[in-house]
């Protein structure tokens, strides 16, 4: 029964510590595929955002100088501003949300370790039981050696008294042969008889007196070293049977509570993270729309700039062809009045030298 004991209350324990080991390992597979999962959701919205971000500064870098000089006063300048500076409060937004998943990831960690400690202390006290079950058998084993001596000792002393007895026959018929060779026939014969049947009473007394003894002091022995037995195998079986249901039902419930905290705290920071993360994205989103209409503001600005400066281009053109045809006029004009004049400024000349 003891050994029966043993191998079941070793079989609990193999199987409590599997069950620990295996929560335990399953809560971390699920915290680190979690916050794996965040992580890779985190690197993609900062990618995301990045790329939006330079496709943004490059359309600013190159739309600047022409808002600059052209549209001085446009609110698109003002606009790019508004939304680098969103830009940044969205970056400054996602590094704390990192940091708020690297410390909930420390914590897992730390509930992870108070996990270890706590079935490590349930392994210390199922083993101070098996410790204990392991001292009880001890114990009794200890006591069944002792009775077992003592019911050698009760041999042995029965089987001097035997011997005493033999020894006490041997010397009454030495005395009967004594007496039988020293006495008369009548007497030898009457003390003869006498002797036989005192001493056959006196033998069948020893012999019952020594059947009895030995049943009565057997079976008594018996009985008790029974019952000793099975008294203390059912209180130690007892003993262990309420040690071990008492560590399996504290480690249950440790393992059920930790498990129920685990998962509230997985979900509470699932359901926090999630919102947070949905909000992100409507933010960027909205972000992504006033990047969009601001991209096709300035699409539209460029176009018309583009318009002004061809008309631009025209008029100078034009312009440019007048300044030619005036110029061609002028040079013809100059032309026709030194031919005109100068035959009449000549003859004045000539006049007014011979004169």
């Amino acid at each position: 029964k003891l050994k029966t004991l043993k191998k079941s209350f070793q079989r609990k324990i193999k199987k409590v510590k599997q069950v620990s080991a295996t929560s335990a390992c399953d809560a971390d597979m699920e915290v680190f595929k979690y916050i794996d999962t965040l992580r890779i959701q985190i690197d993609e919205l900062r990618a995301t955002t990045e790329k939006q971000n330079a496709k943004i500064e490059e359309l600013s870098r190159v739309t600047m100088p022409v808002s600059r000089q052209q549209h001085h006063n446009d609110d698109s300048y003002y606009d790019i501003h508004d939304l680098q500076h969103k830009m940044n409060k969205m970056r400054e937004e996602l590094a704390d949300l990192n940091e708020l998943y690297d410390n909930d990831y420390y914590r897992f960690c730390r509930r992870e370790d108070e996990l270890k400690d706590s079935i490590g202390a349930a392994h210390a006290e199922a083993l101070n039981a098996h410790t204990f079950a392991i001292t009880a058998k001890q114990n009794s084993d200890s006591r069944i050696d002792a009775a077992i001596k003592a019911i050698e000792t009760w041999g042995s002393d029965i089987y001097k008294l035997d011997e005493q007895l033999k020894n006490m026959n041997r010397e009454i018929r030495d005395d009967m042969e004594i007496e039988r060779q020293s006495s008369e026939y009548w007497v030898e014969r009457t003390l003869k008889t006498f002797e036989q049947e005192k001493l056959a009473n006196f033998q069948s007394q020893i012999t019952n007196a020594r059947s009895y003894a030995d049943t009565k002091v057997a079976g008594d022995l018996r009985q008790e070293f029974a019952d000793a037995i099975c008294r203390e195998v059912a209180f130690e079986s007892k003993v262990s049977a309420d040690l071990v249901q008492g560590v399996h039902n504290e480690l249950s419930a440790m393992s059920q509570g930790l498990r129920e905290e685990l998962v509230d705290l997985i979900t509470r920071s699932n359901e926090i993270h999630s919102a947070r993360y949905f909000q992100s994205l409507n933010d960027m989103q909205i972000i992504k729309e006033d990047s969009t209409n601001m991209c096709q503001t300035l699409k539209h600005s460029i176009g018309l700039v583009d318009m002004e400066l061809s008309d631009v281009k025209e008029i100078l053109d034009f312009a440019k062809e007048d300044i030619a045809s005036l110029a061609l006029d002028l040079v013809f004009r100059s032309i026709l009045l030194w031919r005109f004049f100068l035959p009449n400024l000549k003859q004045k000349m000539l006049s007014s030298h011979f004169i």
